[in-house]
């Protein structure tokens, strides 16, 4: 058995021990108040036993003090000592010294009444009281008033002459209140002890013991094992707490089934888009250089004549070959990303040589564009070319996103963050919205929505930002808008933020 401190016991066991105590502590009170309220009345007892022979002794006393014959009185008292329930009979003066005693060796000696007993002595006729030598002794004193037959030889100012003092030997009534007492104690140290017994399998039966087997079988599901079911057999809270923690294992089980499976499936998923990405580069890099000698073959063709160039053909096939190149460059990009460059960078002039890349072409469907750039805090560590891809993506995004000639509009702004350290970039365009279950799909590879594209633009932006410590969110709204925000950490004094 394992002894634990007070503060490491349920609030359970805690209670118990403090009930016991309570109880432990209030049975000895009431043990003691018991034999104390028992020993008055044993004293009563005695002292109505006595009184007849104090009245006679009194009497004596009485009788020979007015016939002058004291050794009369001497030799009754001695008689008096074969008695064997009697060890003294003494007569004491006002100062407690003996004037007559059963023992006449004794004459003469001071009494050693206790003080505490003394004030009783005024006030009352016959005082018993119990004092430990080697064995119990009762002593019961009365008074020996001064009546009028006294006081020729007394005086008349002294209310007592004297007192009668009697010694009572151990006899069976005061063996017997001890041996009360005695059991009285032993009793209840034994109801005690019992009690505490009964209480302790109690407790450990009904609650210690299905606590423990609750404790050891949480512990099993801590360490994954949800297998694991709680039973107990006692009723009552705990049972309900055990059917409670298995319902949860049960649905903990179901869902660690699930999100293996899911878990899987997404393995899979990699491994297949790994595959596709490898397919990818390698298709990529076998078309990029037949596409990029047809496009050195049309510029030659063009720079030998120069009408070429307003025929619309010709202007076709440049754009779909720059279109392939591009599509060629995200999927090498995103099979193979190569390692960014690192360096303090002004981030609103590489903002601003994007837009005015993009301007022309925006401004010539009919839509407004604004640019409204933060005045510091524009520094940067990043890699030049990774940032214009970031910023050319999302502006050509934006600008896919309206719709021609109806007046939609492209913002780009930027915003320092203090309390970030950080700057917000902002291209929010109208004419379009993202419904919400589609939220976290759009920054995944190969998912598009548009006709044209390979789905990689959103993905690539959101691995170039992350490769700088930054963020990109998107919010939108039904009414038509579309807000992507990037925020990256700015170059202070000490490094980046």
């Amino acid at each position: 058995m394992k002894f634990r401190s007070f503060k490491n016991m349920t609030w359970r066991s805690r209670m118990i021990i403090v009930a016991l105590t309570i109880l432990f502590i209030f049975g000895s009170v009431a043990t003691v108040m018991i034999n104390q309220v028992r020993e008055k009345h044993f004293h009563q007892y005695m002292v109505e036993l006595v009184r007849p022979m104090e009245t006679l002794i009194h009497n004596n006393i009485i009788h020979n003090m007015e016939n002058h014959q004291p050794n009369h009185f001497q030799s009754i008292l001695e008689g008096l000592s074969t008695n064997d329930k009697i060890r003294w009979v003494r007569v004491l003066d006002r100062d407690f010294r003996v004037v007559f005693a059963d023992d006449s060796s004794m004459v003469g000696e001071v009494a050693s009444i206790p003080t505490l007993y003394q004030p009783k002595l005024a006030r009352a006729n016959l005082v018993a009281y119990t004092i430990e030598d080697s064995v119990p002794i009762l002593r019961i004193v009365s008074k020996i008033l001064n009546e009028p037959s006294c006081q020729p030889c007394h005086g008349s100012t002294a209310p007592v002459n004297g007192y009668i003092e009697i010694g009572m030997n151990d006899s069976p009534e005061v063996k017997v209140e001890t041996m009360m007492l005695r059991y009285d104690f032993i009793s209840f140290f034994l109801f005690i002890t019992v009690l505490s017994v009964i209480l302790g399998i109690v407790h450990n039966r009904t609650f210690q013991k299905p606590l423990t087997e609750l404790k050891a079988s949480i512990q099993q599901i801590e360490s994954g094992d949800f297998s694991t079911r709680v039973k107990l057999d006692t009723p009552g809270e705990l049972r309900g707490l055990a059917e409670t923690i298995s319902r949860m294992t049960e649905q903990l089980e179901k869902s660690k089934h699930e999100v293996d499976k899911l878990h899987q499936n997404q393995i899979e998923r990699a491994g297949q888009l790994a595959s596709v990405g490898e397919l990818a580069a390698s298709v990529a890099h076998e078309i990029k250089n037949p596409i990029a000698g047809i496009r050195n073959a049309l510029e030659i063709l063009l720079d030998r004549d120069y009408r070429l160039r307003k025929d619309p053909i010709y202007k076709e096939m440049l754009f779909q070959i720059n279109r392939v190149t591009k599509t060629i460059n995200d999927l090498m990009d995103y099979a193979k990303p190569r390692e960014p460059h690192f360096q303090e960078v002004e981030l609103h002039s590489i903002l601003e040589q994007v837009i005015a890349l993009q301007r022309p072409k925006i401004a010539s469907e009919q839509i407004q564009l604004t640019v409204a750039l933060a005045s510091s805090h524009s520094v940067v560590n990043g890699d030049i070319d990774l940032l214009k891809q970031i910023f050319a993506n999302l502006i050509l995004n934006a600008y896919q996103a309206t719709e021609k000639g109806k007046g939609d509009r492209i913002s780009i702004t930027t915003e320092y963050l203090p309390g970030k350290k950080r700057i917000r970039i902002s291209v929010k365009n109208t004419g379009s919205w993202i419904p919400k279950d589609l939220m976290d799909l759009i920054f995944k590879p190969f998912y598009t929505t548009k006709h044209k594209g390979t789905g990689l633009g959103l993905s690539l932006t959101k691995s170039f930002v992350e490769k700088h410590g930054g963020t990109i969110t998107v919010n939108s709204s039904p009414e038509h808008w579309t807000e992507f925000l990037v925020e990256l950490p700015v170059q202070t004094k000490g490094g980046v933020s």
